[in-house]
């Protein structure tokens, strides 16, 4: 529900059936068909928060990657109701043919120069003329409406035409149906009050799609035309409506049609300024209007991003109507149309109003906020009701208030909007109610720099040397268009030769050459008249390969474009792979120059590999930067970058504004002069928003050929190193020492640059140091920390001789996110295990703040796939594929040449799947496209590798038959990439570990129209999500099983094939790129915001209560007050060795304050505490009747009793098994045994073991410490998961108890309007439900203690008072020392 005055007068003034229309088209659309939808399957939603919602979807968004297949109800829900509003419409005006008809042909007579009606003779007129009452002085001239119209139809084509590239013919199409549909706005308009311009602009879309895409217009071409006939159509039904109002109006007052028609003609010259002025105040207000990737929350009424997708779906290639969709558009329309001449012909005239309006329920579909229709039949009933009551009081004042409120809203509007730009709107300053909460929009993204800290720059260094001294360019030289290995190309070539020729051959140096002198003859020469259709220039390498950035000159790099000359292209489009073509003798086997070559980092750590300084030209300062020739030096992109992370980063690059990249190049730099530094961070800067870190050859050796490659990754992936195969080991103290100080060098380089309000994002393993070292020096910074690989369990990673330094080290963080759950998951435990820190479902509660930790998962950026599938150039490789491979089936691959990848696995299983399934023999070939990764790593796994494919291609293939084909990535392009997973009859991934294997939704997109199934390894994070489980499932370490999968995947039906690819289509689409850095990054925000504490310094002592304070005049004031006492550490100065000597008890004088508050009938005062029932507490109620006790941290309150009354404490944790209690004391007791001095507090919910009473400077302390980890790690191995617990470390002790329990939890009760649960009520099903509505009879609340998460709650309800007595980082509002504490509270009391 919401107060909207616009649509109450907007139901007022169209009367009951409209706005009733209205309502039930909303019920129909979106209580009936919508679920509907959602429940069968046809429609589907996007997740909402998956970590704080698990399972809640929204299905209101109007975007989708896929509008025809997986349709959002929203979106599905837009075409009836467009079809319903038409055909109604248009009924209607048929049936009012005869009027439209006299009218239409009144104004052709009188346009083509006949006279006037008026002027003609008198007598009777016919039935098919109009007279027009006004005299023939004040009527609008013909050629004043016509040269109007023809004016504005000739500058919108000429606006079309120049500015926005559109067909004149288009633009005429678009004028026509601007007409048509006006007829539309007006009849809608006139029966419901409601201009439909969104429909109407969205039919004239469907329209202009058929014709653009009928025409072939490039996909931007046709979009931005698309979009441009929308805008016509909407704004002529817009004016249409807004014109015949005003007419309609100034014919009841009389005025003069002339002067009205020159008062719209100023008006609307006016209006044009207007209009742009207030698009832009509004679309500075709310960035949703023009930016389709921020979420409209200010407003319910549909943004850009309606138009954005409707321009998407229409200008497809095939129909962007869901099939549903269409038959159930058809259906209402027919029904629609039925109606009228049922209304008109069949229904008497006083019962008319009673049949619906088929405008209002066309409208209630494409409107899905349904407090519109709600508010229109609220204002039509009070309408009704008054006019039945007094028609003249309702003639009087109801039009004038109904049109008042219409206009007061859009002032209204204005004006917040304005608010919202100085930033002084509710949102900002308000309080909602009373319930104060953190608000972030993705608009201050806009405003925020973005820091992103990988450890590759995405773009490299790059130097080229072909030992010349000039600058003049070589005639050998390799031209631009020339790429250094098209395999395909090469095997297609062969074939028109007439060889017998596979794949593998292309990848041999002989075999190129041997193609080279047959491509030199005449005789291909003759062949080659139309040259085969292959793709002319090379694209970037999009797969960014996990190796060390030291590549060998064997693998190439495309040289800079300034230094290239033309070559013919015929011969480029035969084989770009090959240089100009001659015929290859030994002279011109070896080429005059060098080529160009990137001298990037070495593949070994070897300190022998270094490049000499020799290399290095003296460069002049910003020399480089201007040379109009030839440089040696230039940026391009980096094959080391995290490319996954760059693309999602781009694909919101409307919404991060002001990005910033902090990483190194992947080039040697020790020899790098200090000037061509400088230069080289100005042009980073300048051009790439890029900031370089300078590292040292050897600290990159170390830190990630050596700590990074050999220590760390084997470790995250379950594969812990051992000393013999890496020559490293897990305490190797040099590689970390290399490791620790490239984070510190990152940390300085962001420090240095660092701006308030800065959000920053590091990445990956790399820096797993960073954030709190960037913490230690900006302690307000606000930082996520994003692991892109996997998380172990804490048996391995416990391992790692740094693991208190790293787990530290991610800690500095807001928040920590993962790919998966289980990560997520196996984290929280680790640092729970070795750090002993308390680790809740939320995250990790440290001593001064807390760190979110969340799963967040890639995806891909759909929209950009979806581009890059339709290049031409993939059709082109498809065909080569399907001709090269006619009659095979393809199983398709792509990994790093890394042991946790499985490709030996995967290799043995394909050979497993031809010895027990021999009728594949010849028939399937496996296809592995493999990425480089580190020398050490890769020789392992390239050897095995080797020998396994050897031994295949020897046992099983033929003169034509090759089983096994290796290319590596730098043998072949996106676009041939993308060719090959549309033409795989299936895609195998079979990790060991892997994190999100986001090839799998490469190629899920990519099998759109096949739909062939998908092998996944168990092992990979993407198997986790429930949209992943219709693939075949493998062990990888199953030959047989993995074997028998593939088999299966190929003998599949294309039913079965079709439903499971449905299932990962969706999960797809719902996990895109957008949604994880936007999620990511409002989320970091969001964190850091909530948990970010003041420093203790900061925090104002609180003044004395006396009678001037502040704080004692809002006590005075209050009628109803809650006082929050904490006993521990508050009251009493807390002993953990009292808490056995049950004689304990609170000293007369406290008793005597607390008794003194209580009182007061205004005051109802609360103590806290940690202690159990037995024992002290009852000693405390005896002396402390009118007070109420929370007991063991929130399992037990006692209720404050009424004025003669006595309650008794009631079990907060009565629906929690307690069977988990003798088992804990048990185990507890055999490590007390162990560790001196140390007991069991066994209590009557919980249970408490302090494991060092004694001195804390004593040196068995560090023993205690250690018993008291393994004793946590213990019970939660054994009980945690399983009965729902938590486990809170102390300084000397930790807690075990119940996760529901807390203080905070019982507080949350005590706010509520009916009180806190007693032995009368706890047995009602809300009896342990907070207040929803956050609403409290408390008009004054104080709270002291150090309960930080307590604290933090009571800051949020209004009128309250916080008080710190932990003298460390706190959100309190006032900070007091313990020894305070009880002249303070007498103060209170006293007042």
């Amino acid at each position: 529900m919401k107060f909207t005055p616009a649509f109450l007068s907007a139901g007022a003034l169209s009367g009951l059936n409209a706005s009733w229309s209205f309502m039930l088209g909303s019920i129909l659309a979106w209580g009936v068909i919508g679920p509907l939808t959602v429940w069968t399957g046809v429609a589907t939603g996007q997740p909402v928060d998956a970590e704080k919602y698990p399972g809640y979807m929204y299905y209101m968004s109007v975007s989708s990657a896929d509008p025809v297949n997986s349709p959002s109800p929203r979106y599905w829900m837009l075409w009836p109701g467009v079809m319903v509003m038409l055909v109604y419409s248009f009924a209607e005006i048929f049936w009012s043919m005869p009027t439209f008809y006299r009218g239409f042909r009144s104004a052709c007579t009188r346009l083509f120069g006949l006279k006037p009606i008026s002027q003609r003779p008198s007598g009777p007129l016919k039935d098919e003329e109009l007279d027009d009452p006004a005299p023939p002085h004040e009527q609008v001239k013909t050629w004043q409406w016509a040269g109007g119209l023809l004016l504005s139809s000739t500058a919108t084509l000429a606006v079309g035409k120049f500015y926005f590239d559109m067909n004149v013919g288009v633009g005429l199409v678009a004028l026509f149906l601007a007409f048509i549909f006006s007829f539309i706005g007006v009849q809608s308009s006139g029966t419901t009050d409601f201009n439909p311009v969104a429909t109407i602009a969205k039919a004239s879309q469907l329209v202009t799609g058929g014709i653009t895409r009928g025409q072939g217009m490039d996909i931007k071409k046709a979009q931005n035309t698309n979009l441009l006939a929308g805008a016509i159509a909407a704004q002529a039904a817009s004016h249409s409506v807004d014109m015949v109002g005003d007419l309609k109006t100034g014919h009841l007052l009389g005025a003069s049609p002339v002067s009205q028609f020159w008062a719209q003609v100023a008006g609307c010259f006016l209006g044009i300024w207007q209009a742009v002025g207030l698009f832009i105040l509004f679309a500075s207000a709310y960035p949703c209007i023009t930016d389709s990737s921020i979420e409209c929350t200010s407003f319910g009424m549909p943004g850009m991003v309606a138009w954005k997708s409707v321009t998407e779906a229409v200008t497809r290639p095939e129909l962007p109507i869901p099939p549903s969709s269409a038959k159930t558009a058809i259906a209402l329309g027919i029904a629609a149309g039925v109606t009228v001449p049922i209304k008109h012909l069949l229904v008497p005239e006083e019962y008319r109003s009673w049949v619906p309006n088929w405008s209002g329920i066309g409208l209630g579909f494409v409107v899905p906020q349904a407090y519109y229709p709600i508010a229109m039949v609220i204002g039509a009933h009070i309408a009704h009701y008054w006019e039945a009551k007094s028609l003249s009081s309702w003639e009087i004042w109801g039009y004038s208030l109904s049109a008042g409120l219409i206009a007061g809203e859009g002032i209204g509007g204005m004006l917040i909007a304005i608010l919202v730009i100085f930033g002084v709107d509710g949102q900002a300053l308000g309080t909602g109610l009373g319930c104060p909460r953190v608000r972030f929009s993705m608009a201050s993204l806009k405003e925020n720099r973005v820091v992103i800290a990988s450890l590759f720059l995405p773009q490299g260094t790059v130097y080229y040397d072909d030992d010349r001294s000039g600058s003049a360019v070589d005639d050998v030289e390799l031209p631009q268009n020339v790429s250094k290995a098209t395999p395909l190309n090469a095997a297609k070539a062969a074939q028109r030769l007439g060889l017998s020729f596979s794949i593998v051959d292309d990848l041999t140096k002989a075999s190129m050459a041997k193609l080279q002198v047959l491509l030199s003859t005449d005789e291909y020469s003759k062949q080659s008249a139309t040259p085969i259709a292959s793709p002319v220039e090379d694209k970037t390498n999009p797969f960014s390969a996990f190796t060390s950035p030291r590549l060998g000159p064997q693998q190439g790099v495309k040289p800079l474009p300034s230094r290239l000359p033309a070559l013919n292209a015929a011969v480029s489009t035969v084989l770009p792979s090959l240089a100009p073509l001659q015929p290859l003798t030994a002279e011109a086997a070896a080429p005059k120059r060098k080529p160009s070559r990137r001298m990037s980092r070495s593949a070994t750590r070897s300190s022998t590999m270094r490049r000499s300084s020799s290399v290095v030209r003296p460069t002049p300062h910003l020399g480089f930067l201007n040379a109009p020739h030839y440089t040696p030096w230039q940026i391009e992109a980096s094959s080391h970058g995290n490319t996954g992370l760059l693309n999602a980063v781009n694909s919101v690059g409307d919404v991060i504004q002001r990005k910033l990249w902090v990483g190194i190049i992947d080039s040697p730099t020790d020899d790098f002069s200090e000037d061509l530094r400088v230069d080289l961070e100005l042009k980073y800067e300048s051009e790439y928003n890029s900031l370089p870190v300078w590292i040292t050859d050897s600290e990159f050796a170390g830190c990630y050929d050596g700590y990074c490659h050999q220590v760390l990754w084997p470790t995250l992936h379950y594969a812990v190193p051992d000393a013999p195969k890496t020559r490293l080991n897990l305490y190797d103290s040099k590689s970390f020492e290399a490791y620790t100080a490239v984070n510190r060098k990152f940390a300085e380089a962001i420090i240095s640059t660092y701006q308030e309000g800065d959000i920053i994002m590091v990445n990956d393993y790399h820096l797993m140091l960073l954030p709190q070292l960037i913490r230690e020096r900006i302690p307000n910074a606000t930082i996520g920390f994003f692991l892109h690989v996997t998380f172990p369990s804490s048996e391995i990673f416990r391992c790692l001789a740094a693991r208190q330094h790293l787990l530290r080290g991610m800690l500095g963080a807001d928040l920590i996110a993962f790919q998966t759950y289980n990560h997520m998951r196996h984290f929280r435990q680790t640092v729970h295990r070795i750090l002993s820190l308390e680790a809740v479902p939320k995250g990790i509660q440290l001593e001064n703040s807390f760190v979110d930790v969340q799963a967040l998962p890639m995806g891909i950026d759909l929209a950009s796939l979806y581009q890059k599938r339709k290049d031409p150039e993939v059709a082109q490789w498809v065909a080569v594929l399907r001709q090269r491979y006619a009659g095979v089936k393809l199983i398709v691959g792509r990994d790093k040449l890394d042991e946790v990848q499985g490709v030996r696995q995967k290799v043995q299983a394909f050979e497993t799947l031809l010895e027990r399934h021999p009728e594949y023999r010849g028939k399937v070939v496996l296809i592995q496209v493999a990425l480089s990764t580190t020398s050490e790593n890769q020789s392992v796994a390239a050897d095995a590798l080797s020998t396994a494919i050897s031994r295949i291609n020897s046992r099983f293939s033929s003169l034509s038959y090759t089983p096994v084909v290796l290319l590596h990535t730098t043998e072949l392009n996106f676009s041939q990439y993308l060719g090959l997973l549309t033409v795989a009859d299936a895609f195998i991934v079979t990790s060991l570990r892997e994190g999100m294997a986001l090839r799998t939704h490469e190629f899920i997109e990519c099998q759109e129209e096949r739909k062939r199934p998908l092998i996944l390894s168990e092992f990979t994070g993407s198997y986790s999500f429930s949209g992943f489980r219709s693939c075949f499932v493998v062990n990888p370490y199953d030959a047989i099983q993995t074997a028998s999968a593939m088999a299966a995947a190929l003998s599949i039906s294309d039913e079965e094939a079709a439903t499971r690819w449905n299932d990962l289509h969706k999960h797809v689409i719902s996990q895109t790129a957008q949604a994880f850095v936007t999620s990511f990054l409002t989320r970091t925000v969001r964190a850091h915001a909530e948990h970010t504490q003041k420093p203790v310094q900061k925090i104002p002592v609180l003044p004395p209560l006396t009678g001037d304070s502040e704080v004692v005049q809002e006590f005075k004031a209050a009628k109803k007050r809650l006082i929050l006492i904490g006993v521990e550490n508050t009251l009493v100065q807390h002993d953990p060795k009292t808490t056995r000597d049950l004689d304990f008890s609170l000293l007369d004088s406290v008793l005597e304050v607390v008794r003194k508050l209580s009182e007061d009938e205004r005051n109802v005062v609360y103590l806290l505490s940690s202690r159990p029932v037995s024992g002290a507490l009852e000693k405390i109620v005896d002396g402390l009747p009118n007070v109420g006790i929370v007991a063991e941290d929130g399992c037990y309150l006692k209720a404050k009793p009424n004025k003669g009354e006595k309650t008794e404490f009631v079990n907060l944790v009565s629906n929690v098994s307690m069977q988990w209690k003798k088992p804990c004391v048990n185990l507890l007791k055999y490590y007390t045994e162990r560790t001196p001095g140390s007991f069991i507090e066994e209590r009557g919910a919980s249970v408490r073991w302090r494991y060092w009473p004694g001195n804390p400077d004593d040196s068995e302390l560090g023993w205690a410490r250690r018993q008291a980890a393994e004793a946590q790690n213990h019970i939660w191995d054994s009980f945690g998961e399983k009965f729902g617990l938590r486990i809170v470390p102390a300084t000397r002790s930790f807690l075990v108890l119940p996760q529901s329990a807390s203080r905070q939890n019982a507080v949350e009760l005590i706010l509520r309007p009916e009180g806190p649960p007693t032995p009368e009520t706890i047995n009602s099903p809300t009896a342990l439900t907070p207040s929803p509505s956050g609403e409290t009879p408390f008009d004054f609340v104080f709270a002291i203690g150090n309960e930080e998460r307590l604290l933090s709650r009571v800051n949020s309800v209004p009128n309250s008072v916080t008080v710190t007595t932990n003298l460390k980082n706190s959100n309190a509002k006032w900070r007091l020392e313990q020894k305070n504490v009880l002249e303070q509270l007498d103060n209170l009391a006293k007042a």
